[in-house]
């Protein structure tokens, strides 16, 4: 016997908008961090699309720099574009401070 959902229209409409104000969220929340210029090490990780392992390597080998302020790394989300750009181009990354 073959079973069946019944999905009312209503009910995909509420889905749809569920999803769509989700998503909304999501956005809004990806270009408040596009905006602001100093990232924390989870932002910046984020907005790399890398883990925090990853981020403090990175800024190990001199590839990116941070601003350490009160214990918090800021990393200034302009070098990061640079190196990401720089990247892109085929050239090698400048060492931190070198943009």
């Amino acid at each position: 016997m073959s079973k069946t959902n019944n999905i009312t229209r209503s009910t995909l409409l509420e889905q749809q908008e569920e999803i769509s104000g989700q998503v909304k969220k999501i956005l809004d929340r990806l270009k408040n961090l596009e905006k602001r210029r100093w990232l924390r090490t989870k932002e910046a990780a984020k907005y790399l699309s890398i883990s925090n392992s990853q981020l403090h390597a990175l800024k190990t080998k001199g590839i990116i720099s941070c601003t350490k302020l009160a214990g918090t790394n800021y990393y200034d989300r302009k070098e990061i574009d640079h190196i990401l750009e720089s990247q892109l181009d085929g050239e090698k990354a400048p060492q931190a401070g070198n943009s």
